[in-house]
């Protein structure tokens, strides 16, 4: 049977074990444009990641893999990174790599300044995406120095836990 129901609100029981919850059945997938399907979150914890390079390089323990539950998805990555440098002057420059399509998305506003040794910083970014395809998406961070001076990602100053960051890499499923 097919047809349409139209209300104004949908509502769960309101006691029993299941109150207060709209239960969308096993077998069927609730359709809602816009909605956040899924989350997938990678933690880099690798301390002391660091380059002089002035191309591209990975960053370690970066890679994630989502894949789609529908050909119109969307994601949008985030990262949130720890970063570092060693000397004054060290301005950094981080990407999206995305391994399926071999294909950098540079993001420009993650440029770090430090300027003082010694100068650590946190930093973000985010990039939408629309991969066509239910495949697995695979991504990476990659990062690299401007001027070959030496940049970290999670640095650690002193070998006291407290003092060790961690950063962050999530892909979101968005409904489309």
């Amino acid at each position: 049977m097919a047809g349409t129901l139209t209300v104004q609100n949908i509502e769960g029981p309101s006691s029993g074990a299941n109150a207060n919850k709209v239960i969308i059945p096993s077998g069927q997938t609730l359709y809602a444009p816009g909605h956040v399907v899924q989350v997938v979150t990678k933690e880099i914890a690798t301390v002391n990641i660091g380059t002089t390079s002035t191309s591209l390089v990975d960053v370690t323990g970066s890679s994630l893999s989502i894949t789609p539950s529908s050909a119109n998805s969307k994601i949008l990555l985030t990262s949130y990174l720890m970063i570092y440098a060693t000397t004054a002057a060290a301005p950094m420059w981080t990407a999206f790599y995305d391994v399926n399509n071999a294909t950098t998305y540079s993001i420009s506003s993650l440029e770090a300044y430090n300027s003082s040794a010694y100068n650590g910083t946190a930093q973000s970014a985010a990039k939408l995406l629309t991969p066509n395809s239910t495949e697995t998406q695979n991504y990476k961070l990659q990062f690299g120095s401007y001027n070959a001076r030496l940049v970290y990602i999670n640095a650690a100053i002193t070998s006291a836990a407290q003092y060790k960051a961690t950063s962050y890499f999530i892909a979101t499923e968005i409904a489309g």
